[in-house]
């Protein structure tokens, strides 16, 4: 034996839209207020199209002074009338009204047989009555009205944030178009991150995602910007050599007037100071210039009177920056990537080891982030034989990799 139910389903919150419609005071809000309202409704989601049109429909068809002090603002036109009005089905009607009823926006007074009517006393006043009842949208009309407000907040920020999307996208696409001088490694990875920006930001997305692709896009704008401004500087060669050649022998100065003194004793042949950085006969050259034996014992680094300061280091390292996806603030927060710079460069596990024992922990690091900067500019081929050949060099004390960090921080 089944128990069917008959008749118009009952929820709790049903009922208590019934319940909140007996206790409204009429008088406040006019008809006007209300049809303004339904027509804005489809704005918060609440109710589409066509419910809207409904609802507009049943408001209208309700007397003005009926939402006054004392009235009682009921429909009693039937489900064949409306959809007449809105040019629907009946049946279609009928479950609109069940969803405007779910939603807290009418309240069905239901008769025995589903007639809509109303019943007087002798007096004439109503003894009761069958019905769409208006009242509860009167008792809800704040709330609605406010959520309209946020909807229509929430519409013009994205909007604005979409405007401002749009813009930075455009200026970061001009950037990147004109970035052919970047490396390519680089150049890849700007490109890859703009596109992930485009895959997860649309005009539906929320506003704040929206925004979150917007600074990002800056971002890069002004990072692709500054790496293209510093490849356009000066090397530092240019700046602090020159070379003189006289009898086939090329004599290096660092002086910036250029005076060279011609005394024999302070000439050096052609190889001193120009060394090649790539790999193994950089690490030969490092043990001992004048032939030194390989086998010495190693000396500690030199601690700096100054500690460099992180800053210094980033701003000589500008894609450390890129492959790291942030900035650096700290040494101990560089330290904590060192081994992901080590992995990413292809630096072995052995001689990123070798280079913490060496150089210590900072320099280590520092020496992983010239790596990388000088990779970037094509200046060398193998990152791991350059770094055991900065340990070799570490070991005899010939290092200065502070002092190339600052050249590097002050010429580009």
């Amino acid at each position: 034996m089944t128990n069917d139910q008959k008749g118009r389903r009952q929820t709790d919150a049903r009922a208590r839209y019934r319940k909140m419609a007996d206790e409204v005071e009429l008088g406040t809000i006019t008809r006007s207020h209300l049809q303004v309202l339904a027509k804005d409704l489809p704005q918060t989601g609440l109710v589409n199209s066509t419910e809207a049109l409904l609802l507009v429909t049943l408001v209208h068809s309700a007397p003005a002074k009926q939402f006054e002090p004392g009235g009682m603002p009921i429909v009693f036109k039937s489900n064949a009338t409306l959809a007449f009005e809105i040019r629907k089905s009946p049946n279609h009607t009928g479950a609109l009204l069940s969803r405007l009823f779910d939603a807290g926006l009418v309240a069905m007074r239901d008769s025995g047989n589903y007639k809509r009517f109303a019943r007087r006393d002798e007096a004439g006043n109503l003894a009761s009555v069958s019905g769409i009842d208006l009242r509860v949208l009167v008792a809800r009309y704040e709330e609605l009205n406010a959520l309209v407000a946020l909807a229509r907040s929430e519409r013009n920020a994205k909007e604005a944030a979409w405007s401002e999307y749009r813009g930075a996208v455009r200026q970061l696409h001009l950037v990147l178009s004109g970035a052919e001088d970047l490396a390519g490694r680089i150049l890849a990875s700007l490109k890859s991150r703009f596109d992930t920006i485009l895959a997860n930001a649309s005009k539906r997305s929320p506003a704040t995602r929206i925004e979150q692709a917007t600074r990002l896009c800056r971002w890069l704008a002004e990072r692709a910007y500054g790496l293209r401004k510093g490849r356009k500087e000066a090397p530092v060669l240019s700046k602090i050599m020159s070379t003189i050649t006289e009898n086939r022998d090329h004599i290096q100065t660092t002086n910036l007037n250029h005076s060279v003194s011609r005394s024999e004793d302070k000439r050096r042949p052609a190889h001193a100071g120009q060394v090649d950085l790539n790999g193994a006969s950089f690490a030969r050259w490092a043990w001992d210039e004048r032939g030194g034996d390989t086998k010495s014992s190693p000396k500690a680094p030199a601690e700096p009177a100054r500690p460099m300061q992180i800053k210094t280091l980033t701003a000589a390292c500008p894609a450390l920056a890129m492959w790291l996806g942030t900035v650096p603030t700290s040494w101990p927060a560089l330290i904590d990537k060192y081994p992901l710079l080590c992995s990413l460069v292809g630096i072995s596990p052995d001689a990123r080891d070798l280079a913490a024992r060496v150089l210590g922990q900072r320099g280590a690091a520092m020496a992983a982030a010239l790596i990388i900067e000088r990779r970037e500019a094509g200046e060398i081929k193998s990152a791991g034989g350059f770094m055991r050949a900065l340990i070799d060099r570490a070991s005899t004390g010939d290092l200065h990799l502070e002092k190339s960090i600052y050249a590097r921080a002050k010429f580009g």
